[in-house]
């Protein structure tokens, strides 16, 4: 989905399997405005349903880097 939307996310091996892909993401619940915070790998996740907006932030690590703060 980032890749359609333009938005550009480190990967690698685009199976799920290495991480380079792990983003944070806090979803909006639609109906209760309450949110909920989870670590995905975005080669291999989908935008959850039941969701209003989805903000996703890149993780740094030691490893992998960050192309943001």
């Amino acid at each position: 989905m980032a890749e359609k939307l333009g938005v550009g996310l480190p990967y690698s091996c685009m199976t799920g399997q290495c991480g380079a892909c792990e983003v944070e993401i806090v979803k909006t619940d639609a109906a209760t405005g309450e949110q909920s915070t989870s670590t995905v790998r975005a080669c291999v996740a989908a935008f959850p349903r039941g969701y209003s907006k989805v903000r996703v932030d890149e993780l740094g690590d030691a490893i992998w880097g960050s192309a943001s703060p």
